[in-house]
């Protein structure tokens, strides 16, 4: 039989496999929330198309991280599945952060919470498939129960990587529409010591499929307390970039994580324009290249909350020296 040969091949591929199977030439992203943590993934937060995990000890901050990505969604048209595996969610807390009231009848912002992990998974499936949602956060992979677990109900009895197997599963047949539709999957995960181990250290559930299909994992943990007087209003959030398939990996820094209200983001993108030398101190002045922005930070956060020209230049400025590229012109 002789061999098929094609003028154009992509057309061919198209018109066999559809056009979803052609990559898209550039990323999109949702930001994070953190503009800090935005510039350090190169891509302005986490990418579009592809899965993302979160994961930290107890108390670190990965369910407000997860809602932060979710307001910046909500805040920028896209409807938010937000499946709650752990059933323990703060609603008006979570509805405070995401500046949205969920399982409303525009849908944009809505909370599943399922009963087993086989559950959890067909919903987040249901999700991606539906085309309706560009973000859908599972929230924990260490919370899902699967349904084997809850019938039996033996104590005694150890049952071997059922929750692995299920993610092996969920991306192989999920992992191309994640990408055909677009979608940003967040997987939040917890950790659990290595019992036994000489060195000692964590290792996360969900095994090593979950692990390879993931383009960002994101590591946080609890730096300082902030203090307003005596008080304790909130934490520094210590973040490690694990792995980047869009940009460079183990890039670390922290973002101001405030109780009740999530992250300040006016704060930590001065702390990180300062940290990299944009933002300059003279004595107790603050300043932009010729620009003075306030006397203290109180002050130069007062006048950054009211000039967004200025803030807008300092956040590029801070990309392109992160990223040592002229990806953005600054304006005269």
């Amino acid at each position: 039989m002789a061999k098929k040969s094609f003028d154009n091949f992509l057309e061919e591929i198209k018109s066999k496999f559809g056009d979803d199977v052609i990559p898209e030439p550039a990323i999109k992203s949702i930001s994070t929330g953190s503009p800090s943590l935005d510039i350090c993934t190169e891509i302005g937060g986490i990418p579009m198309g592809r899965i993302t995990t979160i994961y930290g000890a107890p108390g670190a901050g990965k369910t407000t991280l997860a809602l932060s990505i979710a307001r910046e969604a909500v805040q920028s048209g896209n409807n938010v599945l937000y499946v709650d595996a752990e059933n323990k969610l703060d609603i008006e807390y979570a509805e405070y952060i995401v500046g949205a009231k969920h399982n409303q009848k525009d849908e944009k912002f809505i909370i599943v919470q399922p009963n087993t992990a086989e559950d959890a998974l067909n919903v987040l499936g249901l999700g991606i498939e539906s085309k309706k949602f560009s973000l859908v956060i599972l929230d924990s992979v260490g919370a899902l129960a699967p349904k084997k677990e809850k019938d039996e109900v033996d104590f005694e009895k150890r049952d071997v990587a059922l929750i692995p197997s299920l993610f092996t599963k969920f991306v192989r047949i999920y992992f191309h529409q994640i990408n055909a539709n677009n979608v940003a999957v967040v997987i939040v995960n917890q950790v659990r010591a290595k019992i036994g181990s000489y060195v000692g250290g964590y290792s996360t559930p969900g095994g090593y499929a979950l692990e390879h299909a993931s383009s960002l994992n994101i590591m946080l943990s609890k730096a300082e307390d902030l203090k307003e007087g005596d008080a304790i209003v909130g934490n520094l959030v210590k973040y490690v970039i694990k792995k980047n398939s869009n940009g460079k990996s183990f890039r670390t820094n922290t973002y101001p994580l405030i109780y009740g209200k999530g992250i300040d983001k006016l704060k930590d993108i001065v702390n990180f324009a300062k940290e990299l030398g944009v933002i300059t101190l003279s004595g107790p002045l603050y300043k932009f290249e010729d620009e003075k922005l306030g006397l203290g930070l109180q002050a130069t956060l007062e006048y950054l909350s009211n000039s967004s020209e200025t803030l807008d230049k300092i956040k590029k400025m801070c990309y392109n020296t992160v990223n040592k590229l002229n990806l953005f012109e600054l304006e005269e």
